[in-house]
């Protein structure tokens, strides 16, 4: 998961303008952008499901959660001069995630 995340932050920081599409409301009625925050959800709910079988992360993680999490992430990054902040952000969200 902790390289997924990595690798759909430089995504989103190469489409500018992704991150704010998609925040829940950020584009009421516009149905790409929710859907794409839909396929993001089932993703990370995939990885929340296989975590949670191999017992490596906490049980009950709801992804839509997580989603926002992530999402947040890379908003309160958005044009931070310090481009490693996003990753060590992501870091510190996934090693909440995992089982103890």
């Amino acid at each position: 998961m902790r390289a997924w995340l990595h690798r759909y932050a430089d995504f989103i920081a190469a489409k500018h303008g992704l991150a704010e599409s998609l925040q829940a409301g950020a584009l009421a009625g516009a149905a790409e952008a929710a859907r794409t925050r839909e396929r993001v959800v089932e993703v990370v709910a995939a990885f929340l499901r296989d975590g949670e079988a191999a017992g490596e992360l906490r049980w009950g993680l709801d992804a839509d959660d997580v989603t926002a999490a992530v999402v947040g992430t890379f908003l309160v990054t958005r044009g931070v001069h310090d481009t490693a902040q996003v990753g060590r952000l992501l870091d510190l969200l996934v090693d909440g995630l995992v089982a103890r």
